[in-house]
């Protein structure tokens, strides 16, 4: 019987991967195989899923292979990193769209058959930092999100305008307010300067009135006066 040295051999495929989405990458975590006693390093392709045998262009930024069996197609990878340890960060795959995920370890003399994570859906924007190869290219979708200091500007600027409305607001009403004094005010003063004049002129007249009728009086008492005589 003939015995193969383990020395020569591809290393056994990952145990177990986990998955983890925060706010700024997909970690990808596995469990390692054996590494049949040889210096082994790690690899990770990214593949879009799939819905024919055709290319579709999936988005202006995104190009994915498509089949109904839901396998690997044979274009190549959208993405590909490669790490010391069975520990991955993926930064800036497109949300809405399902991806498959291949694990192998690899030594000089091979890979390992695939750890394979089907439909994985990426729900937050990542990171900014994937390869091309191949010709699919993710580019960087970050200036379509609005950034914390974007958002704070728009709050300062609706303040400014709130503010400034009820300004000019105000002005408005304080302008309106003193055009309505000036209006009414000319009114009286024009009131006061006829009847003034109507007061005055009655205490002038008066004077003449009475010398009159005195004058009328006197002469009628020399009327008198000179009949007597007669």
């Amino acid at each position: 019987m003939i015995e193969f040295d383990s020395r020569f051999k591809a290393p056994k495929p990952l145990i177990d991967c986990t998955l983890h989405n925060d706010s700024s990458a997909l970690e990808v975590n596995c469990i390692p195989g054996s590494d049949s006693g040889l210096p082994q390093h790690f690899l990770l392709e990214v593949r879009g899923s799939l819905v024919g045998s055709e290319v579709i262009q999936a988005s202006q930024t995104l190009q994915v292979p498509q089949s109904d069996q839901g396998e690997l197609g044979e274009g190549p990878p959208i993405y590909r990193i490669e790490n010391s340890l069975p520990s991955f960060q993926l930064d800036y795959l497109e949300p809405g769209y399902d991806y498959t995920l291949a694990i192998y370890a690899v030594n000089k003399h091979g890979r390992s058959n695939p750890k394979r994570l089907r439909n994985v859906r990426i729900v937050e924007q990542l990171g900014n930092n994937m390869e091309r190869s191949g010709g699919f290219v993710i580019k960087n979708l970050q200036s379509i999100i609005p950034n914390s200091a974007t958002r704070n500007m728009i709050i300062y600027v609706a303040v400014i305008c709130g503010v400034a409305v009820i300004l000019i607001g105000i002005g408005v009403m304080i302008g309106v307010a003193v055009c309505r004094k000036r209006t009414h005010t000319p009114r009286r003063e024009n009131m006061d300067d006829l009847t003034t004049p109507t007061y005055v002129s009655a205490q002038r007249i008066e004077p003449r009135v009475r010398y009159d009728s005195e004058r009328r009086r006197s002469q009628r008492t020399s009327f008198y006066t000179d009949e007597s005589r007669n």
